[in-house]
């Protein structure tokens, strides 16, 4: 089995050089830019200890 570990605060900086690391991994033509368009930092809830 193949894994890619991809960091959250990357994928949140970076998300068009993520999305092309996935599209590689997986092999396949994907959509770069519909898939760089998703990640936002807005949507992650923070957690309080």
């Amino acid at each position: 089995m193949r894994l890619l570990f991809l960091k959250y605060n990357e994928v949140i900086a970076t998300p068009d050089v993520i999305a092309k690391q996935i599209a590689e991994f997986i092999g396949q033509p994907l959509d770069i830019a519909a898939m760089s368009d998703v990640p936002s930092a807005s949507l992650y809830r923070n957690r309080s200890s």
